[in-house]
């Protein structure tokens, strides 16, 4: 909303306190500062300052240099699955059976997108006495199984019930 609308950073409320933390304002006058506007088309990866910010958060949590280059930022998990998707299942009409290995239970998320990329779900079971893991030979069954009937797995999901 300060990015819309810069005012919004000295508004004040109804008791004369501001409106937003300062850790807030301070973020919206840096986006408005590395941007050149709001509220229209940005880099479909998402807008720079943002995926800056994200990739120096992975390097400093797992200890090695993320670029910014390689972060896409989407308006949420769904579309960056959706987008992730039509990337990795070829047109069936073409003769490709293309599969995506996916735990199950799983949110249905997958199993939708797998059948309206026209791809195949590859099934592999997660075992809840032992807390929703799954073993290495329950995942190589299952892509041998797919192999067989002449899919080609293009994706392993890994993923436990509720995130």
């Amino acid at each position: 909303a300060m990015v819309l609308r810069p005012a919004l950073m000295e508004a004040r409320g109804p008791l004369g306190r501001r409106l937003f933390a300062p850790d807030a304002v301070a973020q919206a006058r840096e986006y408005l500062a590395k941007m050149p506007g709001a509220g229209a088309y940005s880099n479909s990866q998402g807008l720079m300052a943002p995926r800056q910010q994200v990739a120096r958060f992975i390097g400093e949590r797992d200890g090695h240099a993320c670029s910014p280059d390689t972060v896409f930022l989407t308006d949420g998990a769904s579309e960056g699955v959706r987008y992730m998707y039509s990337l990795l299942v070829r047109d069936a009409e073409e003769g490709f059976n293309d599969g995506i290995m996916c735990p199950i239970p799983q949110y249905p998320l997958y199993s939708a997108l797998t059948t309206l990329q026209k791809g195949t779900l590859v099934p592999y079971y997660l075992d809840e006495s032992q807390e929703w893991a799954t073993t290495a030979a329950a995942l190589e069954a299952a892509l041998r199984k797919a192999r067989r009937e002449g899919v080609t797995v293009r994706a392993l999901v890994v993923i436990n019930p509720g995130n």
